[in-house]
Order: structure tokens, then sequence, then C-alpha cells
């Protein structure tokens, strides 16, 4: 068996090594067999064949960046509006358990930086910035069988050449699900959530989710880093 492989997707190409290439190659065709038997419907207008079809992602506008975020935020930058098609996604790879939406998505992501936002994605590459996915609590990652943050953002750094760090932090306390509460009840609720379980590799760290709402979540994600740390938050939707 190789030590390397590259998987290739619509437009983007990556490569993996050892045990991950292993254990990613045998998901990989797992996938494509599942959507050889049931191909997948796109998010925009119910056709099939993809989860995004070529005219529908035409129409997913990237936002602008916020350079000037809350502390100890440095920048964020959210891809999409969480709106029909994006958040049609997003909730049936949460909740539904639609695990190889991360195929797609996190092409989609990785075309949209390298085609929208070019400075920034050579600022963060020249700079060395290692990627932090938000973890879940261990109970709700059990339940769920997988972090989305986790996926996506392992395939977005083996894509895009960041240093993947999801060893760096732990969610220490289960709390009820953001999507469930209020706006005043979001910002409260992830506090005192997270802890330090290893030294980043690097100071510069881009906290990656999959949806920006208050921000609660990851200002106490980055409040937990080292202070020197220059943070930017990258999430998919808000």
């Amino acid at each position: 068996m190789a030590d390397t492989i590259i998987i290739s997707t619509s437009s983007l190409a990556f490569r993996l090594n050892g045990k991950d290439a292993f254990i990613f190659s045998l998901f990989y065709n797992y996938f494509m067999l599942l959507d050889f038997l049931f191909p997948p419907r796109c998010y925009g207008c119910h056709h099939s064949g993809s989860y995004f079809c070529s005219a529908c992602l035409k129409k997913l506008t990237p936002l602008s960046l916020d350079p000037f975020p809350p502390p100890p935020l440095a920048g964020r930058l959210s891809l999409f509006k969480y709106n029909t098609g994006v958040r049609l996604c997003l909730v049936d790879f949460k909740y539904q358990f639609v695990s190889h939406l991360s195929l797609q998505l996190s092409d989609i992501i990785c075309h949209q930086l390298i085609v929208n936002f070019p400075n920034l994605l050579s600022f963060w590459q020249d700079e060395q910035f290692c990627l932090v996915p938000i973890p879940l609590h261990p109970f709700r990652q059990n339940w769920r069988g997988f972090n989305q943050s986790h996926l996506l953002g392992q395939l977005i750094s083996a894509t895009l050449g960041f240093h993947f760090c999801p060893q760096v932090l732990t969610r220490s306390r289960l709390h009820p699900p953001q999507v469930k509460l209020s706006p005043r009840h979001r910002i409260k609720n992830p506090q005192n959530t997270f802890q330090l379980t290893t030294q980043p590799p690097s100071a510069n760290i881009i906290l990656f989710d999959d949806v920006y709402t208050t921000g609660a979540t990851i200002r106490s994600a980055a409040c937990t880093l080292p202070q020197t740390s220059h943070i930017w938050a990258f999430t998919v939707a808000a």
C-alpha cells in the first residue's frame, strides 16, 4: 500500500499520508458508492447530480471580510450567508449525519478562498497559520459520530497547506445546542467551555467552525488560547 495518495475532487486536489491516506481512501470510496446508489440532489434547485450544481454555486455570493471583530480576534471571515441552500446543507450535515457532504463542501470552501480571497489566503499560508477546529463535547461527538468542523477542517488544511491541529482544544462542558437558544442565551451558553490541551505549534491560528451566529463560541475558544496568539475566525456561514 502506498504511503501517500492524492485525492482529486471536482476542481481541487490534496495529499494525505500514511494512516490518514488509508482511512480516507476507504471513506472516499464508500461515499462515492453512496452517491452512485443514491444520487445527491442540489440544495438550490433540487436537480440530481450534486449537492450544489454549477448554476446554484454561482448564486452563492461570498460575504465580506470583517477586519475589526471584537477582541481577542484579529479578523473574521464567514464565506456565505446562512440562507436556504447553505442552511439546509449544514443542517443535513450535522443533524441528519450526512457526513460525506464534507467532500463537496470543502471543495466549495477552498475554491471560494482561492478565487475571492487570494490575499488573505496568501497571508495565512505565508505566515504559517495553523487551523484549529472548534471541538465538540465527547458526548455529542460520540452521539453524532463525527465533528463536522474537524472533517471540513482536515480536508481544507490538506488542500491549502495549513497545519491541522485538532488536539489543541477540548470541550469540557456540555451545553444545549446553540441553534435551540435565544440570542441572549447563545451569548452566555459557551462561556468557560474550552480547555487548552496542548500548545499550538504557531502563534498564528485560524479557529474554524461551521456557523458564526453571535460569535460567542468562537470568542470563548479564542480566549482559551495563549494571549500572544494572532487569531482569525473562519466559518462556512454566518
